[in-house]
């Protein structure tokens, strides 16, 4: 059963980042107006029925990054203002009235990445600024007091597109040359608390687009040819601790986008048609401990720009149109024990950029209009098991930029990306009420 439900996100334009907290989903990009609600790219929506409420930032620019907690919603993106209050790039708004904190973390340039820990955010992108303060692209603040930290690793020669942390490291992954002023290409780590360079170097050879950790490995994706001074193409493990690749080479045939770690298993999604000599059309499931990749062959014909895993069902969205030989337009599931396709089919009208799971909702972003026939511009909730789409409706005009991130804590959510219109340019990561989506005013 493919109907669609009662969610209609009515989306104008584009949505770059979504986060969902309990009956609400806060949505961040390039737009005018949201569940049928003049919104500057950033509102809020029940997810029973898209039906926008009351929680209205106004930001002017686009919002890329959302993520929550507590009782603060966190923003960020590249833009001027949240609500007529100036809010360069990043803010934190209040979950239950709306309205900004007395935060004003005002960076100079985009946020592309979140990361939480304890009582701390951490942010990265492309910056030098914030507070009038240096941070060169990575810089942490407080969630209680909202004050930026003494913590200020800097990165050179590009920016941050990805975060992980693990105990009292983050790794960092992107395009740039330099960490503290050290050669470090594409990918370093450093000292949770004291910001310090430590001597992980993987001595990648291009950019890094996902890093993800388990246990004392390292995984990395991207499009490089090289680790150190080992052959590793655009997919590699590392040491935690030495950075020195290990013996596992899968060897993707180009770029690799995302990758979700589950159990032993590596699942990982991209542009590539080949796993080594093996044939894997944009998607693979892969272990360490070999460099094959498992029997499980799911074949599409177009790339695969994000997954979430929900149990033994993997959802993707992408800009394919067949998965194992069936019509899925740009969204499908498979079965990750027989790689069945199953029959969720939401048939949005255009390429999805941003999948994200819950308990009984996929919520999918993307360039699309229609869902299943059914207006629903840019975002949907489908039913994780039917595909029907909910009565969830959120209206997103102008919106051009896909989400990069979205990360949801305790009652906020966080949502990272590129917004590039309308008037909630001024946060980048947006941080929203999750029960009123409302940005906090000054």
């Amino acid at each position: 059963n493919n109907a669609i439900a009662g969610f209609n996100a009515n989306v104008s334009g584009s949505v770059y980042a979504i986060a969902i907290d309990a009956s609400t989903v806060y949505a961040g990009g390039s737009f005018t107006a949201l569940g049928g609600q003049s919104r500057n790219n950033l509102g809020a929506v029940a997810t029973s029925n898209g039906t926008a409420n009351s929680w209205n930032p106004n930001v002017t620019g686009s919002v890329s990054a959302v993520a929550v907690s507590g009782s603060v919603v966190y923003a960020g993106g590249t833009f001027t203002a949240v609500g007529g209050q100036n809010r360069n790039n990043a803010a934190a708004i209040d979950i239950t009235n709306g309205s900004t904190t007395a935060w004003i973390p005002n960076f100079d340039g985009s946020v592309n990445a979140i990361a939480m820990t304890g009582s701390q955010i951490f942010l990265g992108g492309q910056f030098a600024l914030l507070n009038a303060q240096p941070r060169a692209g990575l810089a942490a603040i407080d969630l209680k007091s909202g004050a930026l930290t003494d913590w200020s690793p800097s990165v050179g020669g590009g920016n941050v597109q990805t975060l992980s942390i693990s105990g009292d490291k983050m790794y960092l992954g992107g395009n740039f040359t330099q960490v503290n002023g050290t050669s470090r290409p594409y990918a370093a780590a450093v000292n949770l608390k004291s910001g310090a360079l430590l001597n992980w170097d993987p001595m990648i050879d291009g950019p890094v687009s996902k890093l993800s950790i388990s246990g004392n490995s390292v995984f990395i994706g991207g499009s490089f040819n090289t680790v150190g001074a080992a052959p590793r193409l655009s997919l590699a493990e590392t040491d935690a601790v030495t950075a020195v690749a290990t013996a596992w080479t899968p060897d993707p045939d180009t770029t690799v986008t995302d990758m979700i770690l589950s159990g032993p298993r590596i699942f990982a999604a991209g542009n590539f048609t080949a796993i080594g000599v093996t044939s894997r059309t944009y998607f693979a499931d892969l272990v360490s401990s070999s460099n094959t990749p498992s029997s499980l062959n799911v074949v599409l014909n177009n790339t695969v720009s994000s997954m979430a895993l929900f149990g033994s069902v993997m959802y993707l969205g992408g800009t394919f149109n067949l998965v194992q030989g069936s019509a899925r337009s740009y969204t499908g599931a498979i079965n990750t024990t027989t790689g069945a396709v199953l029959p969720w089919n939401p048939d949005p009208s255009d390429t999805v950029s941003a999948v994200y799971v819950t308990d009984s909702i996929v919520y999918i972003a993307g360039n699309f209009l229609l869902v299943g026939g059914q207006g629903r511009p840019n975002i949907a909730a489908v039913d994780t098991n039917t595909g029907g789409v909910t009565g969830f409706t959120l209206t997103l005009p102008g919106l051009t930029i896909a989400p990069r991130q979205i990360l949801k804590i305790g009652d906020n959510l966080i949502v990272a990306g590129d917004f590039a219109s309308g008037t909630v340019q001024a946060r980048n990561p947006l941080i929203m009420n999750s029960a009123s989506g409302e940005v906090a005013e000054d």
